[in-house]
């Protein structure tokens, strides 16, 4: 999408980009802080938390430098699968949770490990039992095969890069 922004008016690069990373992480920031209130850590401690991440060098590296739309909206929305999971319940969770973890991986293929890390964090808070931390974690198994079936389903073609020696 953002090369597409580029492709039209290209004086916009790389403000433009500076503004979506930083809205990118402004938005898992946010959930940083929700996260960890349903975690039911004190506020003192969900601030603490919140900071931390968002003047973390990954963070600040890539707000400042114009790289990194990629990874940003991978970790967002993978910070909304887990939100999702952890407050939806029943088929709403399960849609969510795939839905978040499929833009993550479209967003960067590493992100699909946000198909696994949900009922890892939910039973971590005590959320979810052994039995259920199991059974669905095979099921985000079950959503990285299907997003692997449909990534090597899609048509791809080669570009050349002239600055990369093969």
């Amino acid at each position: 999408m953002f090369g597409y922004i580029n492709a039209i008016n290209s004086r916009l690069f790389p403000l433009i980009n500076h503004i979506f990373i930083f809205l990118g992480h402004l938005a898992s920031t946010i959930l940083v802080y929700k996260i960890t209130g349903i975690a039911g850590m004190k506020p003192m401690a969900r601030n603490i938390a919140m900071v931390f991440f968002y003047i973390s060098p990954c963070v600040c590296g890539t707000i400042f430098s114009c790289d990194a739309l990629n990874q940003t909206y991978s970790h967002m929305w993978g910070m909304l699968a887990v939100y999702s999971y952890l407050v939806c319940e029943s088929k709403k969770r399960y849609l969510w949770w795939s839905l978040f973890v499929m833009l993550a991986a479209l967003s960067k293929d590493n992100g699909i490990t946000w198909a696994i890390v949900p009922p890892i964090i939910a039973y971590a808070f005590g959320r979810e039992s052994g039995r259920s931390l199991a059974r669905n974690v095979g099921i985000g198994f079950l959503i990285a095969i299907a997003y692997v079936a449909i990534r090597l389903s899609l048509p791809h073609t080669i570009i050349h890069n002239g600055s990369h020696i093969e």
